[in-house]
C-alpha cells in the first residue's frame, strides 16, 4: 500500500492512508485492528513513513465519509434552492426584480462600522439595495437589520449571490469600483479605508448618531468627569480623548502575525503634542488594559482614566471631547473620525515584511485619513 504524506491522500484497495493533523481513525497493517487515542475520533501512530498524526482508514470508513458529504451536499444544495428558488425564477424568466448588495459583518462595533460604511456607499454607487445582517450597530446607532424577506424575498438572499472577498482589509481595493451596476453583489471582508465612501462622509455622520440613552449616559459620565478635575471648556480647558488598545493585540497570535502595540514613548510624544499647543489640557482615557494604562500614565496629573462602561458609551463619551490620539484598530479609529478634531494615530501598526502589514496594501495612506497625523 502507498502512503502520501503532507496532508495528501493515498488509494489503495481496501484502505486509504492519511497524513494529517485532524485525522480520526488508525488501522495497525499487521492486526488488522483499530487503535484509539485519547483525541477526537482516536489517533494512533502506526506508519513510520508519515509525520506524526497519519492515520489509515479503511475503505469502508472512507465510504461511510463521503456519503456524509455527499448528504450534507444535498442538504446544502436543497437549502440554497428552497431559499433561492424566487430570485432564480425572476432571472430565468427576465422578469424586473430588487437587486441586492450584502456585506458579511465581522467583529465588533467599530469593526461593523466600516463594514456598514462600505455597503452604503456602494448600494448607492451601484444602484442596489442594502441587506443589513443582525449588528451592534442597531444598541448603538438604532441602525435596524434589512433582510431579503422585507424585499418579498428569502431572509437567506444573500446565500444565492457569489461572494467578493475584500483583497487587502485594510486598503483600497479599486478594482471595485468597475464592478457591474445594478447586479447583484455580495461581499465578504473588512474594507477598512475611507477611501471606498468618502464621498458620502457627511451622509455616514448623519447615520452614525449615537441613541439617547447612550448619549445620557456619556454626558453624564463626562459631568462627573468635568466636576472631578474641575475643567471648564467654556473657559477654555480643552479635552482629548485617548484610546489605548492592547488586549488580543499582544497575545502570540496576533504579535507573531505582525500586529503591534502602540508604546509609552507614542503615548509621551501625542500627549506633549496637545500639551505643547494648549495651555490647559485633560486627556480622557479609555483603554482595555487599565493595569497598564494606570502603571504608564499615573505619573501625569492631567489625565483621567474611565472604567466601568460600555464599548458603545465609551466611544461616545470620547466623542465629545476636541481632539483624539488612537493607538491602534478600529475603534480609536472611528472615535477619531467621529469628534472630528486633530487625530494623531501611531504610525507602525504592523511589523515590516509581516502578513498584518500586507493587509495595508501599498501603505498606511489608504487607512488613515490624508489630514490625521502620524506619530511614533
Amino acid at each position: 500500500m502507498s502512503v502520501i504524506c503532507n496532508n495528501g491522500f493515498a488509494r489503495a484497495f481496501t484502505s486509504i492512508s492519511i497524513c494529517s493533523t485532524k485525522t480520526l481513525l488508525v488501522l495497525n497493517e499487521s492486526s488488522e485492528k483499530l487503535w484509539y487515542l485519547k483525541r477526537i475520533g482516536g489517533i494512533r501512530l502506526t506508519n513510520p513513513r508519515c509525520p506524526p498524526y497519519q492515520a489509515v482508514i479503511n475503505g469502508k470508513w472512507f465510504k461511510k465519509l463521503f456519503y456524509f458529504l455527499l448528504f450534507l451536499g444535498f442538504l446544502y444544495t436543497f437549502f440554497i434552492i428552497t431559499q433561492c428558488w424566487k430570485i432564480y425564477l425572476y432571472d430565468m424568466m427576465g422578469w424586473e426584480r430588487e437587486k441586492f448588495i450584502c456585506v458579511k459583518f465581522r467583529g465588533r462595533l467599530a469593526n461593523q462600522m466600516f463594514d456598514y460604511a462600505f455597503l452604503y456607499a456602494y448600494a448607492h454607487k451601484k444602484g442596489l439595495s442594502m441587506i443589513v445582517p443582525p449588528s451592534d450597530l442597531t444598541k448603538a446607532f438604532g441602525i435596524q437589520p434589512k433582510t431579503g424577506d422585507q424585499y418579498g424575498f428569502s431572509r437567506y438572499t444573500c446565500w444565492c449571490f457569489w461572494t467578493i472577498d475584500d483583497k487587502w482589509n485594510c486598503a483600497y481595493d479599486s478594482s471595485f469600483e468597475e464592478l457591474e451596476k445594478n447586479k447583484d453583489l455580495s461581499f465578504r471582508g473588512f474594507f477598512q479605508s475611507w477611501k471606498y465612501w468618502k464621498d458620502y462622509d457627511a451622509d455616514l455622520r448623519k447615520i452614525f448618531v449615537f441613541q439617547d440613552d447612550i448619549k445620557d449616559k456619556a454626558r453624564s459620565y463626562m459631568k462627573k468627569i468635568l466636576k472631578e478635575t474641575g475643567k471648564k471648556p467654556q473657559q477654555g480647558s480643552v479635552l482629548v480623548g485617548i484610546h489605548i488598545r492592547r488586549g488580543d493585540h499582544i497575545e502570540r497570535s496576533d504579535v507573531n502575525y505582525g500586529k503591534l502595540v502602540a508604546t509609552e514613548g507614542y503615548l509621551d510624544n501625542s500627549m506633549g503634542y496637545f500639551r505643547r499647543k494648549y495651555k490647559d489640557v485633560l486627556f480622557v482615557v479609555i483603554s482595555d488594559d487599565i493595569l497598564w494604562t494606570t502603571n504608564t500614565l499615573q505619573k501625569y496629573d492631567d489625565v483621567y482614566i474611565v472604567t466601568g462602561n460600555s464599548g458603545e458609551v465609551d466611544m461616545c463619551l470620547l466623542t465629545l471631547t476636541n481632539h483624539t490620539i488612537m493607538s491602534v484598530g478600529t475603534f480609536g479609529w472611528f472615535i477619531g473620525w467621529m469628534t472630528n478634531g486633530t487625530m494623531i494615530y501611531y504610525k507602525n501598526v504592523a511589523r515590516p515584511g509581516s502578513g498584518y502589514e500586507w493587509e495595508f496594501g501599498p501603505g498606511i495612506q489608504d487607512h488613515f485619513l490624508p489630514h490625521w497625523i502620524g506619530m511614533e
